[in-house]
């Protein structure tokens, strides 16, 4: 877990962006080179109420050759 007091500039304002509306970011997606794993981000919403934002992390594709993940929304 991230040590908010260790954040300045605009590593504060993008964490606080995410962790403050977990009502409306509904997933996050990022790459690693080595494997692909979920994981999930401790948010709140306007009420302070806990939520909890699923965090997709796929094998980077400049290292792979290609991966591809499809997102369809409903």
């Amino acid at each position: 877990m991230c040590s908010c007091s260790t954040l300045i500039g605009a590593d504060k304002e993008i964490y606080d962006l995410i962790t403050t509306n977990g009502d409306i970011i509904k997933g996050c997606f990022t790459g690693h080179h080595h494997s692909d794993f979920y994981t999930e981000i401790v948010a709140t919403d306007p009420s302070g109420n806990k939520a909890y934002i699923p965090q997709y992390t796929i094998m980077s594709t400049a290292y792979t050759g290609g991966h591809a993940l499809r997102i369809t929304v409903k």
